[in-house]
C-alpha cells in the first residue's frame, strides 16, 4: 500500500468533515503525523485543487471539486437506482443485451445491465472496461465530452479490429455526427463478431454522464434490426432520464 497516498486521503478526508476550516498544526495533532508531513500533503492537495488554502488565516478549507466528484458519483448511483427495470424491458423489447456505461479515463465501464436469454449472446459485465473509441458506449459518451477530453484521446486510438478508428481527425469529425444524430450504431469495431447501438442518458441539467447501450452479435444488430433497437432505447433513455432526481 503507498503510505504517501494513504496519508494523504486521511489528510483530506480530516479536512472535508470538518466544519470550519484547519490549520497544519490542528491537523498534525488530529492524524498523529509531524507538521512537515501534513504541509507537504496539503501542497499537493492544493496543488490538484482539492483544498482551498485561505492565506489570510493559514487554514484550510475543502474545494468544490470535492463537491462536484460526490455529484458525479451520487448520480451514476442514481441511475442504477432506476435503471434495472427499464433495462430489463428493454431487453425483452430487443432480445439482446443492454447495458449502461461511464467514461472512465480513456476507457467506457460498464455500470450496470440485463442479460438477454440467447445462447450466442455479447456479454459486458458490470465493472468491466473497454477503449471508450472502440465501443459504441464509449464513443456516445465522448461525443457529448468536452474538447480536452476528446483532444486527450489522441494518443490511445490503438486498433482492436480493421474497423476501429484511429485517425484522430476522423475520430473527431465521428463524434461531431454523433452528437448530431444523438446515438451511434458500431459496427465490430471492439469485435468483429460483436455490434452495439448507443444512445445518451441526459440529466436534469442536460449533461451526459451515462449512455445506455444494445449489443449483441454482428449478424443479429443490423441495418435492419437498427430501427427497433433506437426505439427501444431511446424510450429507456428518456424513463431513465425522466426517474433521476
Amino acid at each position: 500500500m503507498e503510505k504517501t497516498l494513504v496519508k494523504g486521503l486521511r489528510v483530506l478526508e480530516a479536512i472535508a468533515t470538518r466544519k470550519e476550516p484547519c490549520g497544519v498544526s490542528e491537523l498534525a495533532v488530529e492524524l498523529d503525523l509531524t507538521k512537515s508531513n501534513v504541509y507537504r500533503l496539503l501542497q499537493t492537495l492544493t496543488a490538484t485543487d482539492y483544498v482551498n488554502y485561505n492565506a489570510d488565516s493559514g487554514t484550510y478549507r475543502p474545494s468544490v471539486k470535492l463537491l462536484e466528484l460526490g455529484l458525479i458519483v451520487g448520480s451514476h448511483i442514481d441511475v442504477r437506482k432506476v435503471a434495472q427495470p427499464i433495462l430489463a424491458q428493454i431487453v425483452a423489447r430487443t432480445e439482446e443485451n443492454t447495458s449502461i456505461g461511464i467514461l472512465e479515463g480513456h476507457d467506457v465501464l460498464f455500470i450496470d445491465r440485463v442479460d438477454s436469454t440467447h445462447r450466442l449472446r455479447a456479454v459486458v459485465r458490470n465493472g468491466e472496461r473497454l477503449p471508450a473509441h472502440t465501443s459504441s458506449c464509449g464513443k456516445v459518451l465522448l461525443a457529448y465530452a468536452g474538447d480536452r477530453v476528446i483532444a486527450d484521446m489522441r494518443d490511445h486510438l490503438t486498433r482492436a479490429t480493421d474497423r476501429t478508428i484511429t485517425d484522430f481527425d476522423a475520430f473527431r469529425a465521428q463524434l461531431a455526427e454523433i452528437r448530431a444524430q444523438g446515438y451511434y450504431f458500431s459496427r465490430g469495431e471492439w469485435h468483429s463478431d460483436i455490434s452495439s447501438v448507443s444512445v445518451p442518458i441526459h440529466g436534469r441539467n442536460g449533461q451526459v454522464d451515462t449512455a445506455l447501450m444494445v449489443s449483441g452479435p454482428t449478424i443479429r444488430i443490423t441495418d435492419d434490426t437498427l430501427p427497433s433497437l433506437l426505439e427501444a432505447l431511446k424510450w429507456g433513455a428518456a424513463e431513465i432520464s425522466s426517474l433521476l432526481p
